[in-house]
């Protein structure tokens, strides 16, 4: 009998077979002025593992997308090229008769062409299909009460700035940036992303002042490993908290970049990430002066 599909292992033998030949895929940086790969209609990072994923391959462009939407702006594959694959999640609103409405969560799997390995694309109609989707995909954000509320208790929280399209913490200048709101797919993505953001800044000097932070030198090295566990742990912790759920998997695939030599050669990386994401969650939430 032929075995099923699936998509999580099918994923997860790409990386470790690249991390068998030696090669930690996030670690190679993009050559062009756009640092992360995009999807060449819609102009938005993919991330998580969709950025490991993409990142794996050698293309000096970073935009992608998928034969329809190479088709749709004129532009066609080039003989013999092979698609990567990308996956896609998100919950599904389902109503039954006389229960509370549930959501279910759906797993898709996709496959993208780097424009390098297109031909004939017209950017005309690329600039066209951004704006559509611009107008059509603005979220009417809705702020959710419980989360709003860890944020504002956070008292020497770093200061918030909306601009660009990533989401990023920036130690020297003690500042968060965030996408606009509007730009997610929904709230509990939104506030995710922002409690990560959050986790990565209990790590400063004068608060927690812990190393995976404040020794940081380079992408994708040891100590970034460890630091992004820490922040995508606090990000669950927080989640939880405030009682939504972090389902999306390119947030929760942040785990997957500590896949370096660190995790490798300390088996009890999770443990200390977890109880030091514990202390940064704690530190949001009420403050506590508390040291490594």
């Amino acid at each position: 009998m032929k075995k099923k599909f699936c998509i999580y292992e099918a994923v997860t033998k790409q990386i470790i077979d690249k991390l068998e030949q030696g090669c930690i895929p996030w670690r190679k940086p993009w050559t062009t002025t756009s640092v992360y790969p995009c999807n060449l209609i819609s102009d938005k990072q993919y991330s998580g593992l969709n950025f490991i994923l993409l990142s794996m391959r050698d293309f000096n462009s970073s935009y992608w997308a998928t034969a329809a939407q190479i088709n749709k702006v004129g532009g066609k594959i080039k003989k013999g090229e092979k698609a990567t694959m990308i996956i896609f999640w998100k919950l599904l609103e389902k109503k039954r008769e006389g229960k509370e409405e549930e959501k279910i969560p759906l797993l898709r799997y996709y496959n993208v062409f780097n424009v390098e390995q297109c031909e004939n694309i017209d950017m005309e109609k690329v600039k066209e299909e951004r704006e559509k989707i611009k107008e059509q995909n603005n979220l009417d954000f809705k702020p959710i009460l419980s989360a709003e509320e860890i944020i504002n208790n956070f008292k020497d929280a770093p200061a918030i700035v909306y601009t660009g399209n990533s989401a990023s913490y920036t130690k020297s200048s003690d500042v968060i940036r965030m996408p606009e709101k509007s730009s997610f797919i929904n709230e509990e993505e939104f506030y995710s992303t922002l409690f990560h953001e959050l986790g990565h800044s209990t790590g400063h000097e004068k608060r927690l002042d812990r190393d995976s932070l404040t020794a940081f030198s380079a992408f994708g090295d040891v100590i970034y490993s460890k630091e992004e566990l820490v922040a995508e742990f606090c990000s669950s912790f927080l989640c939880h908290k405030s009682g939504i759920s972090n389902v999306t998997l390119d947030n929760s695939a942040s785990y997957i970049q500590g896949w370096s030599k660190f995790l490798r050669d300390n088996p009890t990386a999770l443990v200390q990430a977890s109880s030091q994401a514990k202390k940064a969650s704690e530190y949001i939430l009420n403050n506590r002066q508390v040291r490594e």
